[in-house]
């Protein structure tokens, strides 16, 4: 029986891209990775638990990711005064 690949973590440049967008590229496409990995077989009773009255249940942490990622990109360009648009 042959071993089963094991996934590439690898975070570095991607091809098509500059070594910095292809450094946040694999490192947005290895939060992805590990998360959908994470919830794999859970179930709507495992993703809505609440620990106690002060916790956020799974599924509420997984609603924050969509969120995240649209305010780190237009936070952190914006901060940058080096950057500029492509025409």
């Amino acid at each position: 029986m042959a071993a089963e690949a094991l996934p590439d973590y690898l975070i570095g440049p991607l091809p098509g891209y500059t070594p910095a967008i292809g450094r946040l590229v694999s490192m947005l496409a290895y939060g992805r990775t590990t998360t959908l990995e994470a919830v794999e077989g859970l179930t709507q009773a495992d993703l809505d638990h609440l620990l106690d009255d002060d916790a956020n249940s799974i599924a509420m942490l997984l609603e924050h990711i969509p969120q995240r990622r649209g305010v780190l990109p237009a936070t952190t360009w914006s901060a940058c005064t080096t950057y500029a648009p492509a025409p």
